[in-house]
């Protein structure tokens, strides 16, 4: 299965590696290959994540890193699309 982002969940992305690399550029590499790491996961078992509050959507912790990857599968194309990246300590995504 092919694994897609969307432009929202590329500049969060963008965003979080930025934010952890004025910290520790170790610790943003090491972020940016968990994230590659779900995607191929996610490649191979597209339901691997749990239901999220919005129809459609599942959602997958990037642990040991404190955020949350939401996706959607999408019927007929053979994809799945990584649709937002969320801090967990955010409130839910409504």
């Amino acid at each position: 299965m092919r694994v897609s982002y969307s432009p929202q969940a590329l500049q969060q992305l963008q965003d979080i590696v930025a934010y952890i690399r004025a910290e520790s550029p170790q610790a943003a590499e090491r972020f940016g290959r968990r994230v590659d790491e779900i995607a191929r996961l996610l490649a191979e078992h597209p339901r691997a994540g749990r239901p999220a509050n919005r129809p459609r959507v599942h959602v997958l912790p990037l642990s040991p890193f404190p955020y949350l990857l939401y996706y959607q599968l999408l019927s007929g194309r053979d994809e799945v699309r990584i649709i937002r990246v969320r801090h967990g300590a955010r409130r839910r995504w409504a």
